[in-house]
């Protein structure tokens, strides 16, 4: 069996930028074997000790850039900028690969955001796309099976 880590980013008291904490909490919710999930506010140096064990690396986080969902194959940065505690998803698997921890296979899935105010709950954009974010993730996983995305 594939062994996963989903990391949910976000900030739920940003209204939609919390989209990718309210998808990793629903997959959570539905058990799939497997599939460990952790939420965080940004990615951190500290979550390359999370890829011990970890074969598959599926990261959700929302979006303005986009109005749909968008998932794409994520490798390591050949020249990490380890500078600062934020870092983008090639840059961790960098950092990884640097402290001698092998990167898993990493997926990057973004969610559409239209309202990053202050506030609690999605937006009706947000919480169309999380529907469409936890059914693309779950299809990706294999329901937790070995299929890679």
């Amino acid at each position: 069996m594939t062994r996963t880590l989903l990391i949910g980013i976000g900030n739920d008291l940003r209204r939609d930028d919390g989209v990718g904490v309210v998808v990793a909490e629903r997959i959570e919710a539905i058990g799939v074997p497997g599939v460990t999930v952790r939420t965080a506010a940004q990615l951190l140096p500290e979550m390359v000790e999370w890829f011990a064990g970890i074969d598959r690396l599926v990261i959700v986080d929302a979006t303005i850039e986009r109005d749909e969902l968008l998932l794409r194959v994520v490798t390591p940065s050949v020249d990490p900028a380890v500078m600062s505690h934020h870092l983008d998803p090639s840059a961790l698997l960098a950092l990884a690969h640097r402290v001698g921890v092998s990167p898993p296979t990493c997926v990057v899935m973004t969610v559409p955001a239209v309202d990053l105010g202050l506030g609690e709950g999605l937006s009706r954009v947000s919480a169309t796309a999380a529907d469409g974010a936890v059914a693309l993730v779950l299809a990706c996983l294999g329901s937790g099976g070995g299929r890679s995305p």
